[in-house]
């Protein structure tokens, strides 16, 4: 992981065929612009590496110890039980220490998996710069962005209608 992802050769090769089989689309998902368009993926690289680097760990370790493990634990940070008792997360550095292939593993399968470009969004860059900032586009003006724990942005005519919406869906109940 010296570098990150997106500046390698392979990134760009990949987001060439995913353009190719319609993958990235042609306009933002988000506001239909056409300009500075990026792929968005809705897991990290950083996340894929450390939940495969978890994965690899805990089979390898279930093996070599001979225990089983609930299926949560590959989700899941920090310890858990196990049918031989609980695993508290300084053993995981120690086995990471103790066999470090397991980086190099991980992040191979992790670069395969985001260079797949199967869980993304096409957005602006406008639009993707919102997303990192916890923001979305208002689904009502479509012009301004607005934090994602609120309904609507802040013009008065977006949030009368998120409030008439909101009653609406206590009708249905």
């Amino acid at each position: 992981m010296e570098k990150t992802i997106w500046k390698t050769k392979e990134y760009k090769e990949a987001k060439q065929q995913a353009i190719k089989e319609g993958k990235i689309k042609s306009k933002c998902e988000w506001c239909n612009s056409t300009e500075c368009l990026t792929p968005h993926h809705e897991i990290s690289f950083r996340q894929l590496y450390y939940f495969e680097l978890r994965r690899l760990q805990i089979v390898k370790m279930s093996k070599e110890q001979n225990f089983t493990f609930p299926p949560c634990a590959l989700t899941k940070t920090g310890g858990f039980s196990t049918s031989k008792g609980y695993l508290k997360v300084g053993v995981f550095k120690n086995f990471l220490q103790e066999n470090p292939e397991l980086r190099e593993e991980a992040n191979k399968i992790a670069t395969e998996k985001y260079l797949f470009f199967e869980d993304i969004i096409t957005l602006c860059q406008r639009c993707h710069f919102a997303v990192h900032k916890g923001m979305m586009l208002c689904p009502y003006c479509k012009k301004a962005y607005y934090k994602i724990d609120f309904p609507s942005c802040l013009n008065k005519l977006c949030r009368k209608k998120s409030e008439k919406d909101f009653e609406d869906v206590g009708k249905d109940f």
